[in-house]
């Protein structure tokens, strides 16, 4: 099954979710259930000028039926709806929650800060993917200051095996490569040294797993090897990551969040508050995601 979480209620988060959900062929839409609150689904509905009739646990919309858990409790919508399906799903299955906002999550940076800490798995990874490339990172919503702090030879160490036992669930494995912390990987040590913890990493990893570990290579051109794209990308730091896969990927990028007893999934953009109730909103990447789960559904 796929479960979806509604996302902010002010946001584009169900447009583009029903827009991408109406071009599924039955067999995928059959797969999906929705939780949300009641009102804001029909205020999307009436806005997109969309047929519906609402049935019990079913939403007829067009020519489809999407089924549906409605939730009804006070407080942060997106919270309390990814609340109700924690409480549902299983292993199997994945979750594809919708764009939020930091303030929906009681006090957590947003979803993956929310896993870590409901799960207590304090090295739980980011990670990307589209077509062209796969991504994930060493450290994330911090201050650049503190990037370097964070990244110690143990920590690598455990959220790599974090990725890698996520990642082969759905992919095969042969190589990985690391980019390095400061610009040119340091210089051998002129404009730094923390890339022998990224080095001191590998050896250890290579004691571990039957896989090929590169790096570190300076960032500004590693992309352009093409050989270090037959397989994951890690980046040090958020903005050194994104900005390359955002780049590459456009509209058509998942954020997925590896190590959770189920695999999640959410388009790689925001909240779009501009965009709410306008009918513009681009859904490309949530296109993009029903496309990648009709390979596991």
């Amino acid at each position: 099954m796929i479960y979806v979480s509604q996302g902010h209620e002010k946001s584009v988060s169900l447009e583009i979710f029903l827009k991408s959900f109406l071009c599924q062929s039955s067999k995928v839409q059959n797969q999906v259930i929705l939780y949300c609150y009641k009102e804001t689904l029909i205020e999307n509905l009436e806005f997109l000028k969309l047929k519906y009739s609402i049935y019990n646990k079913t939403v007829s919309i067009e020519h489809s039926k999407l089924s549906i858990k409605f939730i009804d409790k006070s407080g942060p919508q997106t919270l309390n709806c990814l609340s109700e399906i924690l409480k549902e799903i299983k292993p199997e299955d994945f979750l594809l929650t919708l764009p939020s906002s930091k303030d929906q999550f009681g006090g957590y940076s947003g979803h993956t800060d929310f896993f870590r800490n409901h799960y207590n798995i304090k090295s739980l990874p980011m990670s990307f993917l589209c077509d062209q490339i796969n991504i994930s990172l060493l450290t994330d919503h911090i201050p650049l200051k503190e990037v370097s702090k964070k990244i110690t030879k143990e920590s690598i160490i455990d959220k790599i095996n974090i990725f890698i036992n996520g990642y082969k669930k759905l992919f095969n494995l042969k190589q990985i490569t690391f980019s390095g912390i400061n610009p040119h990987s340091g210089e051998n040590g002129i404009l730094g040294n923390e890339e022998e913890n990224i080095t001191n990493a590998i050896k250890e990893l290579n004691n571990i797993h039957q896989i090929k570990f590169i790096g570190p290579i300076a960032a500004d051109t590693l992309v352009f090897n093409k050989s270090f794209l037959n397989g994951p990308i890690i980046f040090s730091s958020h903005d050194q990551g994104l900005g390359v896969f955002k780049t590459i990927s456009g509209f058509r990028g998942i954020n997925i969040t590896f190590g959770l007893p189920f695999i999640r999934i959410s388009p790689d953009h925001g909240t779009a508050f501009d965009l709410y109730r306008k009918n513009e909103a681009n859904y490309e990447s949530t296109l993009y995601i029903f496309k990648f789960l009709e390979n596991y559904v």
